[in-house]
């Protein structure tokens, strides 16, 4: 851990504070010891940047991968539901690092602060400036953990905001579906009365041939317009729908765009972490 080596390198100091005479020998290896100690601290502060650039550029992959196979609104829910709890996790995670090495370092600086005061070892001096140098990298990170945890939570609001439009539009169609099926269901319903009372008219024998053939042809005239009607229906709903459709990629296009910043912040993050002073 980060802390672990934090911790060496405050014992090794005390351990060698607490010595009287060293010869060139000993300053040699405890200079070495307390180098590899530092580089260690450095390696493990980048460690949990690049798992969570790893991450990220994953689910990036799987979001390109959905888009192009054409997923369901269900597998896009779930993907960026899985994008944003696991970012947030990363997030959180990196935080905790960052202030667990934030107070190690504080305390360090404070301590070498008063052994400075009584010596002016050349060791001592380029320990201190690597643990601000350090001290410097983490400030820029937490900058870098800030950012990336407010575009964290605008990516969530605009999932349970897409959701919710979606889940509005199905109702809406579904309502007006279930309305023009009713008045369908209606009218037909009209058109059996009327044929059934034609043929008990036409089974009695009462009426004239001209008004039985004029009342067919009303009926018949009744239906074609039902069908009319029916064909105007099915061709709003899908102007609508395709309408909406559009709509929502467009929304979850911008949203990848989001995601691909995200990644982008991410490298940037990883290498200033890992190769930059």
């Amino acid at each position: 851990m980060v802390t672990s080596s934090c911790h060496i390198i405050t014992q090794e100091l005390t351990d060698r504070d607490s010595k009287g005479g060293k010869s060139s020998e000993d300053e040699s290896r405890l200079r070495q010891q307390l180098t590899a100690r530092v580089q260690e601290l450095e390696a493990r502060l980048s460690s949990s940047s690049s798992a969570l650039s790893a991450e990220v550029a994953e689910l990036a992959r799987r979001v390109r991968s959905a888009n192009s196979a054409g997923a369901s609104k269900n597998q896009w829910e779930s993907l960026l539901e899985d994008y944003r709890r696991e970012t947030g996790r990363r997030i959180a995670g990196m935080e905790e690092q960052l202030q667990a090495v934030k107070s190690r370092l504080d305390r360090m600086d404070e301590r070498l602060g008063g052994r400075m005061g009584e010596s002016n070892d050349s060791l001592m001096k380029e320990i201190q400036e690597r643990l601000e140098a350090i001290s410097q990298r983490l400030g820029q990170t937490e900058g870098h953990v800030t950012d990336l945890k407010s575009k964290n939570a605008a990516v969530n609001d605009g999932v349970h905001r897409n959701s919710d439009q979606i889940t509005a539009l199905m109702e809406d169609l579904s309502l007006r579906v279930g309305s023009e099926i009713a008045g369908r269901v209606q009218d037909t319903d009209s058109i059996r009365v009327e044929l059934e009372r034609l043929k008990a008219s036409s089974s009695v024998g009462g009426g004239d041939s001209s008004g039985l053939k004029r009342e067919l042809e009303e009926c018949q005239a009744l239906v074609r317009k039902l069908a009319e009607v029916v064909q105007t229906v099915k061709t709003v709903l899908g102007m609508k729908i395709q309408s909406e459709q559009k709509l929502r990629m467009a929304e979850l296009k911008g949203m990848q765009e989001e995601m691909k910043q995200h990644s982008g912040k991410l490298d940037q993050l990883a290498s200033k972490v890992n190769g930059k002073k």
